[in-house]
């Protein structure tokens, strides 16, 4: 059924932004590979990469402010119990979701990646993960800028880049000063 949904959203891709199949793949064997039970999505758009993310099995939350494509997105994800969506501006809604994440993608508004950052940063595990999508594609702009250069340099992070798709950072937490 997934499978289903999933090409039915590539088919209207051109009109709602969605990850593409090679960056959905790599989400799922990403989440699978770490063993993350909870995974929060920032960025929702129609749902793909969400629906991508469920076949692991793990509880997902992710956030949308735009409600044409929330309410697309509610529709994809009617049969998944394991998939929550929070509606509303990532960084004033996040305290609506309880506890911290094995895994984290980010595929929402590139400037605001350092004020996600900051607040989902504290809530992550000791050797969670997590993906920004874009950094090929959108990685040049003066904030989307600031966000890499502090991943880069940030102690409690190990940043790499793939090419995956419209290019993509991974960020393992090493867990420097922090208590979990």
């Amino acid at each position: 059924m997934i499978d289903e949904i999933l090409k039915k959203i590539e088919k209207s891709g051109e009109k709602y932004w969605i990850c593409g199949p090679d960056t959905g793949e790599f989400l799922l064997e990403k989440i699978c590979e770490i063993g993350a039970k909870r995974v929060l999505e920032i960025g929702t758009s129609v749902g793909y990469s969400a629906l991508w993310m469920s076949k692991s099995g793990a509880e997902i939350f992710t956030v949308e402010s735009h409600k044409e494509r929330g309410d697309l997105a509610e529709e994809n994800f009617k049969d998944f119990s394991n998939i929550r969506l929070v509606r509303g501006h990532a960084p004033e809604v996040l305290s609506e979701i309880p506890g911290e994440f094995d895994f984290v993608f980010f595929d929402a508004t590139k400037y605001e990646h350092l004020a996600y950052f900051e607040a989902v940063y504290p809530r992550m595990r000791k050797g969670a993960v997590l993906v920004v999508d874009n950094i090929s594609t959108h990685g040049e702009g003066k904030m989307m800028r600031k966000f890499l250069d502090m991943a880069k340099d940030h102690p409690g992070c190990k940043s790499e880049f793939k090419e995956i798709g419209n290019g993509l950072l991974v960020i393992e937490i090493l867990g420097l000063n922090k208590e979990n």
